[in-house]
């Protein structure tokens, strides 16, 4: 059995009585109206303080945590998935005025484990869903049946029990993301293949965002302080800092973009896009008129404008150049500074799973009016490179005002800093090595790499 949640006012009482459980292992929950007549729970959504927003809460629906943790939109079946820190649940959304809720318990079988950290509809039929957790493994449920299947690192090759992000393959295959057991990749016919720093060119342990393009089969891993990597015909390669000027060396979330190119949500760059000439651009605080360092969720609807879920500065929005920030006060009227995860909807609906303020579901409207970004086009000139330690380098760049240098050795640290006033600087004898030579002038960032040898 499940909830029915309708947009209807009740005048009736609400009870919290005894949860059921029923044949598909859910919760659900009933609600007493008079003497003995038992009614299927119907509650009303309670819109944010904008009018364009509504808000679900443990308080205001079935959502079973208000910890949202990952969303999955199921265009076929009009169905959404959303994962917190209390189990999975299941919208149908058929009938978007009265949305089918559908909770799932590790209490009640089959998920492994209540907190959901990833979820990626098994194939375009959405037959099945995966489910990844914290600390309980992989899931694999049969919709039509109502059947699980799991796999932990006791039974079964799966390196680790906390699963970040999910992949899946037509043929029934996923790629698994781990939290410090590297990459997992199970076949359609069952077959396991582990990737770790010991045992291939995988740069980390610990993935943490996966994005699979259906034209080619290549798979795109964000890492931990490791950067992005590529799975492409059997090889591996990696992009990172130092090697290849990517703005930063953790990936949090990814996507690809209408010409198949990946686009980064990262720690501390913001939003990253790989452009047509094989370098990276960056829009963050100190590049564009994007607010947000931290970028934890992508997503692009099919206007073409890009959903950044983010830390800190609620939801923001890209389109055509132009910025536009959501969140406390204003139009989206988001009760949650904090974005974790982003899933687009029929009909230009958003859905928001936020840190702890629930699930919020808006329609946005243009962005117009909004400052468009600058970018990190400007040449920076860094010679002789290679130098050496008896003859160290010089810095210099076109942009006018006081600069910020920072010098940065192979593990990240910083080697060296400096503030100028002018636009060149001759930077210290440093050891042999390769390093990173960052220079922020204003809202531009130059990254340029720096090899020293003895």
């Amino acid at each position: 059995m499940t909830y029915l949640y309708i947009a209807a006012q009740l005048r009736t009482r609400r009870h919290r009585l005894p949860s059921g459980r029923s044949a598909a292992g859910c919760w659900v929950a009933w609600a007493r109206a008079g003497a003995g007549l038992l009614l299927i729970l119907l509650a009303r959504p309670v819109a944010a303080q904008a009018p364009v927003a509504t808000i679900f809460t443990t308080a205001t629906s079935p959502l079973p945590d208000n910890a949202v943790t990952a969303l999955c939109y199921d265009a076929r079946h009009a169905r959404l998935w959303v994962g917190t820190d209390f189990g999975l649940t299941r919208l149908e959304l058929a009938n978007p005025a009265a949305p089918i809720w559908t909770i799932y318990h590790a209490a009640t079988g089959g998920l492994p484990a209540d907190a959901v950290r990833a979820i990626a509809v098994a194939d375009s039929g959405g037959a099945a869903v995966w489910v990844g957790t914290f600390q309980g493994g992989l899931a694999r449920l049969d919709v039509r049946a109502g059947t699980w299947q799991t796999w932990t690192a006791a039974t079964s090759p799966l390196p680790f029990d906390h699963i970040r992000a999910l992949a899946p393959e037509p043929d029934g295959g996923v790629w698994i993301g781990t939290a410090g057991g590297g990459l997992a990749h199970r076949t359609g016919a069952g077959i396991w293949q582990v990737f770790m720093p010991t045992n291939s060119a995988l740069p980390t342990g610990n993935v943490a965002a996966l994005v699979r393009d259906a034209v080619d089969s290549t798979v795109w891993i964000g890492t931990i302080n490791g950067g992005l990597a590529r799975w492409r015909r059997g090889a591996l390669r990696n992009y990172t800092l130092l090697a290849d000027n990517l703005p930063d060396n953790t990936v949090l979330a990814l996507a690809l973009d209408s010409l198949r190119r990946p686009v980064l949500g990262t720690a501390a760059a913001g939003l990253v896009r790989y452009r047509t000439d094989s370098t990276w651009a960056a829009y963050g605080p100190r590049t564009s008129a994007n607010p947000a360092a931290t970028v934890l969720a992508l997503a692009a609807d099919s206007a073409g404008r890009w959903w950044l879920g983010t830390a800190q500065h609620g939801l923001v929005g890209l389109e055509q150049g132009r910025w536009a920030r959501f969140g406390f006060g204003s139009a989206a009227g988001l009760p949650d500074s904090t974005v974790r995860a982003v899933a687009v909807g029929a009909g230009g609906d958003l859905w928001l799973g936020l840190r702890s303020g629930g699930l919020a579901r808006w329609r946005p409207g243009p962005l117009s009016g909004l400052a468009a970004p600058t970018t990190d086009d400007e040449p920076l000139a860094l010679w002789p490179n290679p130098a050496r330690v008896a003859r160290p380098a010089s810095v210099r760049w076109r942009a006018v005002g006081a600069a910020t240098v920072w010098v940065y050795d192979q593990q990240g640290r910083v080697a060296w800093q400096t503030r100028e006033a002018v636009a060149s600087v001759r930077l210290p004898a440093l050891a042999p090595g390769l390093y990173a030579v960052r220079v922020a002038v204003g809202a531009r960032v130059y990254t340029r790499r720096l090899m020293v040898g003895e």
